[in-house]
C-alpha cells in the first residue's frame, strides 16, 4: 500500500469494513457536476479522486467537494471548499501532499441577469492559475495563485457548457511531479511561457521564462529534471521537433536536442513519456519519407507513402551522449516469413488515430487503424520495435472491422495504453461504437471485452490493484458514473 493511503486513514469520518468494488456517483441537478481524476506520483497511479462542483454558494463562489478513494474505491477522505468558479486540470501528489492544478475566473463559467452587469463583470475579469495543496489530515493547507494576461472577453464568447477550459491562454496549463521536492506548472500566456516549481508548502522556488520558441509544448517530468517537447508547424506535411531539459535543482537549462535521424529526415512524434521500467523519458513515432511525399499528388498516394520507418529515442542524461537514439526502416529487419513485410510494403505503415507505447520490456509499439477497406490485414494493426532494432507486425482483428466511433462521442479515444506496475504487464485499450477491448500485449490476445448498454455512454479504463482495473462509465440519461473495480 502506498504510503498515500496508509497515512491519509486517519482522517477518515468512519471505515467501512467491506471493501467497496464499485461506486455510483449522481448528479441530482444539472447544476451539479462530477469529474474524476487519478492520482499519480512519478507517472505511477496511487489512486482516485472526485470533483463536484455543487450548486451556487454565493452570488460569486461555489460549493465544491473532492473525495479521495483508496484502490478499492473506498473513502478515504473528503474535503469540502467555497471558491470562484474552477476548472480542475491536473492532480498529482508528492511528499504527503496532493496537489489539485485548476483554472480559475470570476467572470468564466457565470450567468448574468442583464447586458449591464455582464459587461461590468468582464471589464473586471480575470483568469489565474490556481493550485491546491491537500494534507494529509484532508485540509487544505496552502494555495498558489497566479493571475494570466488573456483576452477574457474571448474566452467568454467560447465558453462550454459552463467550463472554463484553457480559457484561450497561448498555451494550456500542465501539472506534474517533482521527485521529493513538489510540483511543476506550465502555462503561456500573452506574456511568457512560463515554468514554475512550487514546494509543497506553495512556495515559489523557481519561476522560468521559456525562451525557445514553439508552436506546441509538452511537459514531462523525470526525477528532479523537466523536459519540454516543442512542436513547431514548417510546412502543412511536416513538424520540426525539439527537446529540452531543465534541472530544478541547479535552476539551469541542460539539453537542447533536435530530433532527427541519421539522415536529417524529420520525425512525427507520436509518444513523449517515461518509460515504465526506467523511469527515463523516451520519444517514439514515425520517421517521415520526405522524398515519397513529393512524388504523389493524391492523399491516399501520400498518406501511403509518407513514412519509412519508426524510431524510439532514449533520454538517459543530460549529455548529448545520453540520447540513444533507434530507428528503424520498414525495408530492413522485418520478421522474416512474417506478415509485417507485407504490411510494410503496401502501407508503409501508415495507420489513423495512431498511438505509441512502451512495455516493460524495452519494446516500442505504434498501433492504430488501418485505412485500407477489405484489407486482409483487418482493423488493428501492430507494430512493433524491439531493443534489438528488429521489427514485427501483428494484426489483432484480422479479417474484421472495428464499427466507427460517431462524432456524438467525440470524449471516446480509439486506442491507449494502461500499465501494471505491479505485475509489470501492459494492455492495450481499443475501443469501436459498442465495445471496449483490453488487449494484453504479454499474453497476445484480447482478456476482455466490454459491451457498452448504450453506445452514447462514456467509457474509460484506469489501472488498478494487481490483476484489475477500474472501468469508468458515465451514463448521460441517468446523469450518474459508475466506478467499478474489475478482474482482467
Amino acid at each position: 500500500m502506498k504510503k498515500l493511503f496508509t497515512t491519509i486513514i486517519p482522517f477518515i469520518a468512519f471505515l467501512c469494513c467491506a471493501k467497496a468494488q464499485t461506486k455510483v456517483f449522481r448528479e441530482v441537478s444539472d447544476a451539479i457536476s462530477t469529474e474524476f481524476k487519478t492520482i499519480t506520483q512519478n507517472g505511477a497511479l496511487i489512486g482516485y479522486l472526485s470533483f463536484t462542483e455543487l450548486e451556487r454558494a454565493s452570488k460569486d463562489s461555489f460549493n465544491y467537494t473532492i473525495t479521495i478513494m483508496d484502490e478499492n474505491l473506498n473513502d478515504l477522505g473528503v474535503v469540502k471548499f467555497k471558491e470562484l468558479k474552477l476548472d480542475l486540470q491536473s492532480v498529482s501528489f508528492v511528499n504527503d501532499t496532493l496537489c489539485l492544478a485548476y483554472m480559475k475566473s470570476n467572470v468564466l463559467g457565470y450567468d448574468w441577469k442583464s447586458r449591464a452587469e455582464r459587461k461590468e463583470a468582464l471589464d473586471k475579469g480575470y483568469v489565474a492559475v490556481f493550485a491546491q495543496f491537500i494534507s494529509l489530515d484532508g485540509k487544505i493547507a496552502h494555495t498558489f495563485e497566479k493571475k494570466l494576461n488573456t483576452d477574457v472577453q474571448a474566452a467568454w464568447e467560447k465558453i462550454k457548457d459552463g467550463k472554463i477550459g484553457n480559457a484561450l491562454i497561448e498555451h494550456p496549463l500542465q501539472m506534474q511531479n517533482v521527485d521529493q521536492k513538489g510540483f511543476c506548472v506550465f502555462y503561456g500566456d500573452k506574456d511568457h511561457v512560463t515554468l514554475l516549481v512550487l514546494t509543497t508548502q506553495a512556495e515559489l522556488l523557481w519561476e522560468k521564462y521559456v525562451l525557445e520558441r514553439g508552436g506546441q509544448y509538452y511537459m514531462l517530468t523525470s526525477g528532479r529534471d523537466v523536459y519540454l517537447l516543442l512542436r513547431n508547424q514548417t510546412d502543412p506535411m511536416f513538424n520540426n521537433y525539439t527537446v529540452i531539459s531543465y534541472n530544478t535543482d541547479t535552476k539551469t537549462g541542460i539539453l537542447k536536442y533536435q530530433l532527427q535521424d541519421f539522415e536529417r529526415n524529420r520525425l512525427r512524434v507520436v509518444a513523449f513519456d517515461n518509460d515504465p521500467a526506467t523511469g527515463k523519458p523516451f520519444i517514439s513515432g514515425y520517421i517521415h519519407h520526405t522524398m515519397g511525399i513529393n512524388k504523389y499528388q493524391t492523399y491516399k498516394g501520400i498518406e501511403q507513402h509518407m513514412y519509412q520507418g519508426m524510431f524510439t529515442i532514449n533520454i538517459n542524461g543530460h549529455e548529448k551522449s545520453a540520447v540513444k537514439r533507434l530507428f528503424n526502416y520498414w525495408t530492413e529487419n522485418v520478421e522474416a516469413g512474417g506478415p509485417g513485410s507485407d504490411f510494410l510494403e503496401t502501407t508503409n505503415g501508415f495507420l489513423n488515430e495512431v498511438t505509441a507505447f512502451r512495455d516493460y520490456h524495452g519494446n516500442t509499439y505504434l498501433t492504430g487503424y488501418n485505412t485500407m477497406r477489405m484489407s486482409k490485414w483487418g482493423s488493428v494493426v501492430l507494430i512493433k520495435q524491439d531493443p534489438a532494432k528488429k521489427t514485427a507486425v501483428s494484426h489483432l482483428f484480422a479479417q474484421t472491422r472495428l464499427e466507427a466511433i460517431t462524432d456524438n462521442m467525440p470524449y471516446v479515444n480509439r486506442f491507449y495504453s494502461v500499465v501494471s506496475p505491479d505485475t509489470k504487464s501492459t494492455y492495450l485499450i481499443i475501443n469501436d461504437k459498442s465495445n471496449t477491448f483490453i488487449y494484453s500485449l504479454d499474453k497476445g490476445k484480447v482478456m476482455r471485452t466490454i459491451s457498452r448498454r448504450d453506445g452514447n455512454n462514456r467509457l474509460h479504463i484506469f489501472p488498478a490493484k494487481e490483476g484489475h482495473l477500474m472501468i469508468a462509465e458515465y451514463n448521460k440519461k441517468d446523469k450518474s458514473t459508475t466506478l467499478s473495480i474489475e478482474s482482467i
